[in-house]
C-alpha cells in the first residue's frame, strides 16, 4: 500500500468526519503515488498543518501513527522498549 493510499485509510479507520477529512484534502483531492515527489510532499506538509489545527492533539498523533511506514520490525520493537522504560 502507498504513502497516500494508507493516509486516506487512516482517516476512514479512524472515523474522522467527511467534513473535517475533505477540508484536509482540500486541493488535493486527486492527489496520488503517481504525481511528483515534490507535489507529494507540498501535499504532505499542507495536510500536516491542516490537521494540527483541526485534530486534537491524540486523533492528530493516532492518524502519523496508522499511516507510518515504520509500524513494523525492529523500529516497532524499538519505541515499544523505549516507550515501557519511560513509563517506568
Amino acid at each position: 500500500m502507498t504513502a497516500i493510499q494508507r493516509f486516506r485509510n487512516a482517516f476512514v479507520q479512524l472515523q474522522i468526519p467527511e467534513v473535517i477529512s475533505d477540508q484536509i484534502f482540500a486541493g488535493y483531492e486527486k492527489i496520488s503515488d503517481q504525481v511528483k515527489k515534490e507535489k507529494r510532499a507540498e501535499f504532505f506538509v499542507t495536510a500536516m498543518e491542516r490537521m494540527e489545527n483541526l485534530l486534537d492533539e491524540e486523533l492528530y498523533h493516532d492518524v502519523r501513527d496508522a499511516c507510518a511506514c515504520s509500524k513494523g520490525d525492529w523500529r516497532l520493537k524499538a519505541s515499544q522498549k523505549i516507550a515501557r522504560e519511560y513509563q517506568g
